[in-house]
């Protein structure tokens, strides 16, 4: 694998499990908004301002917002700086996760040998803490 490879595929794995979070507190958020707007839709129905049919339809429409938060916090895009951000503070890596992915795009523009030696020598060390880190640590389910 290159030096971005082995990143990239880290930090797949980290946005995918992000998006996951983010996915279900946004439904359980609207679920709760849901729920209660459900209490006044039964409150109608039971003082037969409102019919059945239309009862149905209010919970049709709950049910959408609710899948609708969900694909809303799923489609959320998340930089890879705020990934690598997450990763780099739950495993105490002191931001070298985000320099070495930094790294990796200006290496080839790099000024000086020593600059750019000093860049690889960053991305190597970084590549050597991806096979320890704890993904989980980065975004706990709650």
């Amino acid at each position: 694998m290159t030096e971005l490879a082995k990143i990239q595929e880290v930090l797949g794995r980290t946005r995918l499990r992000l998006k996951l979070q983010l996915m279900l507190e946004r439904a359980t958020t609207l679920a709760v908004v849901a729920v209660a707007l459900g209490v006044v839709a039964l409150f109608f129905y039971k003082s037969r301002s409102l019919d059945f049919a239309g009862l149905m339809w209010v919970g049709a429409l709950l049910g959408t917002l609710v899948g609708g938060g969900a694909i809303w916090g799923f489609m959320t895009p998340l930089s890879a700086r705020y990934v690598l951000k997450r990763l780099d503070v739950a495993n105490d890596t002191r931001d070298a996760l985000g320099s070495a992915f930094d790294f990796t795009s200006r290496l080839s523009v790099a000024q000086g040998d020593q600059q750019a030696e000093l860049m690889r020598a960053q991305i190597r060390q970084a590549e050597k803490r991806l096979a320890r880190l704890d993904l989980r640590r980065a975004s706990r389910f709650r």
